[in-house]
């Protein structure tokens, strides 16, 4: 941890280009619940904070709010979809062969109400007025949750930023869990988040962090001007695939017309990172040629979930419940801390406009520079 303590709060705020009782252009319409209106956003904030002796908060209670009636007819489905896809990616599978894991019979809810159980380093504020620090909004993966990088966010809020994070996913009744980016434009709920961020503090700099899909949705709009400062992407999945396979329509041809077509127009520092273990520049965002342009592979196998912290939290347990993998997860944890390094060395790089010091990562990453 940094010098600062941390504080949390959440809050909700609404999206009305998004209306939660809508209906898709074609396809079965949704029924949502008992809510009727603007997409409401569930958002927890992390930021600097004085060294407290406040009591620290569980894992658990980060998801803690009260509500009124309709919100919560909406919330509580949420958080029940958001415990079970928790459990799909981070508890059911071990790391190095996807198998079951049998915690000698203990159910993959008893672990999860284990985790839930981790004292983290967060205590409960609210901001009264505005801070004066940077912003960072981190945008989840596909079926991914609002608070799985909870670690990143204490990282970088004892560092001096403050981190917003919400639920990209709507939580639609009868249907699973996760958008698929056909029923709505995907990048309208981050750029609701990022309008608000930037109220909570008098400070002009705010940048963008997002996971796998995450970070795909950040490609679709931050080549545009003043949405962030910089961008930090974590495996979008595509650095790796040929350029012929993303315009296949067994690939991903929306986002890599997208791509294509504003190449010239990315002009913010991005940092991207991937498991290609591979020492040359990913296909297709090479040529973000008007953007100063980091690009970084492991070394070693990285695992696509080992970026957020929710996944590598069940190690912490070990000596409680059996699992395979413990070895491997103890890799994984050592390299989530050295990337939290890299994404904070950039970060300072950019807000002190300073070159950013590779040499210093080069021992554990394979770095590409294409400034």
């Amino acid at each position: 941890m940094g010098e600062y303590g941390i504080g949390f709060f959440n809050t909700v705020i609404y999206n009305a280009d998004v209306r939660f009782d809508f209906l898709p252009v074609e396809g079965p319409s949704y029924s949502q619940y008992d809510y009727k209106g603007p997409t409401p956003l569930f958002l927890q904030i992390w930021h600097p904070i004085e060294q407290m002796n406040l009591k620290h908060m569980m894992f658990k209670d980060f998801r803690n709010r009260n509500l009124e009636y309709e919100l919560q007819s909406v919330y509580e489905p949420l958080i029940a979809k958001m415990d079970s896809f928790f459990i799909q990616y981070n508890i059911i599978e071990d790391f190095t062969d996807y198998d079951s894991i049998d915690y000698n019979g203990v159910s993959y809810f008893q672990v999860l109400d284990t985790l839930k159980t981790f004292l983290t380093r967060s205590q409960f504020k609210k901001i009264h007025d505005k801070l004066e620090f940077p912003v960072i909004v981190y945008h989840h993966g596909g079926q991914g949750l609002s608070d799985e990088n909870f670690i990143l966010a204490e990282y970088f809020a004892s560092r001096g930023y403050i981190v917003v994070t919400s639920n990209f996913h709507l939580p639609f009744e009868n249907k699973v869990y996760g958008y698929e980016g056909i029923e709505f434009d995907d990048t309208t709920l981050p750029k609701s988040v990022i309008q608000f961020a930037k109220t909570l503090t008098t400070n002009d700099q705010l940048f963008f962090i997002g996971h796998s899909a995450g970070a795909q949705v950040g490609f679709k709009f931050l080549h545009e001007n003043n949405w962030a400062n910089a961008f930090v992407s974590l495996e979008t999945t595509l650095e790796g695939k040929p350029v012929d396979y993303l315009k296949s329509e067994d690939g991903w041809p929306e986002l890599f017309d997208t791509i294509d077509r504003h190449k010239l127009d990315y002009s913010i520092p991005i940092l991207m990172l991937a498991n290609t273990q591979e020492d040359k520049p990913f296909p297709l965002f090479d040529e973000l040629s008007n953007s100063s342009l980091i690009q970084v592979s492991q070394k070693e196998l990285f695992g696509h979930e080992s970026y957020t912290a929710g996944y590598l939290m069940r190690y912490l347990y070990k000596d409680m419940f059996d699992q395979p993998d413990t070895s491997e997860l103890r890799t994984q944890i050592i390299q989530y801390n050295k990337q939290l390094n890299l994404y904070a060395a950039f970060l300072e790089s950019v807000r002190n406009k300073k070159p950013f010091n590779q040499k210093e990562f080069e021992q554990d990453f394979i770095i590409i520079n294409l400034n």
